[in-house]
């Protein structure tokens, strides 16, 4: 992954957030925090 990729990721990721706290209010934060914390948890118990 070259430079341009990588910051075109990270744009289109913080363009959907923005619109999401601004436009839609879906939560995303939450819902990506409750799969975050289900995914350790997943981790935790096949370690």
């Amino acid at each position: 992954m070259d430079n341009k990729t990588a910051f075109t990721l990270a744009l289109a990721l913080v363009v959907i957030f923005a619109a999401d706290h601004f436009y839609f209010d879906w939560g995303l934060p939450t819902i990506f925090g409750k799969l975050l914390a289900s995914f350790s948890e997943w981790l935790a118990f096949w370690r």
